[in-house]
């Protein structure tokens, strides 16, 4: 065994073993029945990069010369589930045993992700296309041996990422490789070619040429990642990140006040850094800090100012999100969390209660990205936890309260306030609201007569008649 950036990675021979295995699996044995010995049927890919890295895999990619149009005959007939998105680009996706297969038709270099594909009648001509030199390796199922005429093992073991052949060709095939480049490179801790990075870097506008929905797709893989922080440097070195998400670009190098070691940037990464690899918690935190630069204000004494840089950020993120083609779902949690992102653990029993409601169910995911936010500034860890004990020791007696039946639930209704005098309409919300608010201050004025009594007050106030 070799060692690939701290990584084992086996030996041609051990990892001819193991793809022997997944040849004989009952996915691969189905599809080869199906398509027949003359297919020249390949493991090719992800799948043979990551045994060669000793993972265990998920979804198969495989390549043959039978058609596209061919395969999805073959396979229905055999019975096989197949899914024809990608067909127009040489791939069929067959589910079996609840896996998924890709079966790729050979292509030559030049005609992927174009309108007219160009087909091949052989693995290597199929191998000069491929994106990068680690994912241009086969496994020969007829002959049991890996195909590897790109030196795509020796760069596996080194942990430098190269493009196929010419680094310009690859990256006009189909530009999102770029981000693929950096997934494979630096949010996988190997090295990038420096004639397949420069060439990126004079290309980078290409990345327009693709689609919302591709590049959220790469882009969820980059910041799920390990190292998520290594793949958005790489990306903003490369300006594709100014492409993607330009309201970020005025975090760069901008800095904060004396309560942050970092600029809004470099805090936004720490903080992504600090967060688990989940979704919602990530992509709050890349847009957590994102208004700041939109709202600077300077005070007399020098000190910078960010007022309501949450309700910015909030309409920053909606934007950049929906322009990404975010679920709708996705997008309402992250913008709540943004939007609430400067409400203090320090806050009493009211504050908790205020935060229950407006959290609702996210309020265990805001509390995580609380931590992660405190520990990407100044704040030391023993005092973060200090404090959050103290604010542990709230939520336990909230907690305790709410076991109660009713509680918080008011004890009066609109038609008990229009019994009082009050009419329909945005004053009687009013009046409910500001009940709601006065409960949530002391659950012990929640008693039918009280706060009858607070309505009458409010009823009779000026700023009821005045229409505030």
């Amino acid at each position: 065994m070799s060692q690939n950036c701290g990584k084992t990675l086996l030996t041609l021979s051990e990892a001819s073993e193991k793809l022997c295995l997944l040849a004989k699996s009952s996915p691969v044995q189905r599809i080869a029945d199906a398509l027949g010995d003359k297919s020249r049927l390949h493991i090719v890919g992800g799948s043979v990069r990551e045994t060669l890295l000793g993972k265990t895999h998920g979804d198969l990619d495989l390549a043959c010369r039978v058609k596209p149009d061919q395969v999805l005959d073959r396979l229905n007939k055999a019975g096989i589930h197949c899914v024809p998105t990608g067909i127009e680009h040489g791939t069929v996706i067959a589910v079996i045993d609840g896996t998924n297969v890709e079966i790729t038709t050979f292509r030559a270099p030049g005609s992927r992700y174009v309108g007219k594909q160009r087909y091949s009648n052989d693995i290597l001509t199929d191998l000069q296309g491929r994106d990068f030199t680690i994912n241009a390796i086969a496994y020969s199922i007829a002959d049991n041996k890996i195909i590897d005429p790109l030196s795509g093992y020796d760069d596996l073991t080194k942990g430098v990422v190269k493009a196929v052949m010419s680094p310009r060709e690859r990256f006009h095939e189909d530009p999102l490789r770029m981000m693929r480049m950096v997934r494979f490179g630096p949010v996988e801790n190997r090295k990038i070619d420096d004639a397949t990075y420069d060439t990126a870097k004079a290309y980078y506008n290409l990345i327009e040429k693709v689609s919302w929905e591709r590049i959220r797709d790469e882009f969820i893989k980059i910041i799920l990642s390990d190292y998520p922080a290594e793949g958005l440097e790489a990306l903003k070195d490369l300006k594709i990140l100014n492409i993607i998400l330009p309201e970020i670009v005025p975090s760069y190098g901008f800095e904060q006040n004396e309560y942050h070691l970092y600029d809004v940037f470099e805090h936004t990464l720490k903080v992504i850094e600090n967060t688990p690899q989940n979704l919602t918690q990530r992509i709050t935190a890349l847009f957590h800090d994102i208004g700041k630069p939109y709202t600077l204000s300077v005070g007399e004494d020098g000190r910078r100012h960010f007022y309501k840089h949450e309700i910015v950020g909030t309409d920053l993120a909606k934007k950049a999100m929906k322009r990404l083609k975010f679920p709708n779902k996705q997008i309402k949690d992250v913008t709540t969390l943004v939007r609430h992102h400067m409400r203090p653990i320090e806050c009493g029993p009211a504050g908790l209660r205020r935060l229950y409601r407006d959290l609702g169910e996210l309020f265990d995911t805001w509390l995580e990205f609380k931590r992660a936010d405190a520990l990407g500034a100044k704040m030391d860890e023993e005092e973060f936890n200090k404090r959050l004990r103290t604010f542990y020791e709230l939520i336990d007696e909230e907690e305790r309260r709410r076991q109660e039946e009713n509680y918080l639930k008011l004890a009066v209704n609109g038609h008990d306030l229009i019994e009082l005098g009050y009419k329909e309409g945005k004053k009687l919300g009013k009046a409910l609201k500001k009940l709601e608010e006065a409960v949530l201050d002391d659950p012990s004025l929640n008693e039918r007569e009280t706060l009858l009594s607070l309505a009458k007050e409010y009823l009779l106030s000026s700023e009821f008649n005045n229409g505030v």
